[in-house]
């Protein structure tokens, strides 16, 4: 039997720019999305909100700052089947993080050095901060290369099945 992968849903997203002053402005979006899968192990049903801010400003004239913050909550309902089932076969996942990234101008407009970091909190954390640091240093060779090295720590939230597969 030829079972063909079924999806659809639709979505809907919003978004707002806004220039404070020459060296200052924000942009916040909101999406909301419902998507069903079917003929797909296991059949699910998921919907999502979003909600981004985001805030960028020069400090000075050797940094470049930007700061936000993003809050998602998603929802699944997922159907069993003979190969595979979740258990809970609901759930939903809560995400809340902020950012902040300073780039700095270490020479004119070819060497930068960027750090920042990231703190994450979801439903996987046990209710700890994930700490995302990062360091990158990049070179601007010429004006279509550039050289770069980075140092960061990354975490994700575990796939669906990872978390609960029977």
């Amino acid at each position: 039997e030829d079972k063909t992968r079924e999806v659809d849903g639709g979505f809907v997203l919003a978004g707002w720019n806004r220039t404070l002053s020459e060296t200052s402005g924000f942009q916040m979006q909101m999406l909301y999305d419902r998507t069903r899968q079917r003929n797909v192990q296991p059949n699910e049903t998921r919907d999502t909100f979003e909600i981004d801010f985001q805030h960028r400003f020069l400090a000075g004239v050797r940094n470049d700052v930007i700061w936000g913050a993003n809050y998602r909550w998603s929802k699944d309902d997922t159907e069993s089947t003979f190969t595979i089932s979740l258990d809970p076969s609901s759930r939903t996942l809560r995400l809340l993080s902020g950012f902040i990234q300073d780039e700095i101008s270490l020479s004119g407009d070819s060497l930068f050095l960027t750090v920042g970091t990231k703190v994450e909190q979801n439903n996987f954390s046990n209710n700890e901060l994930e700490w995302e640091p990062n360091i990158r240093l990049s070179w601007n060779v010429t004006e279509t290369q550039v050289l770069w090295a980075s140092i960061a720590r990354a975490a994700r939230v575990p796939s669906r099945v990872e978390q609960s597969a029977t």
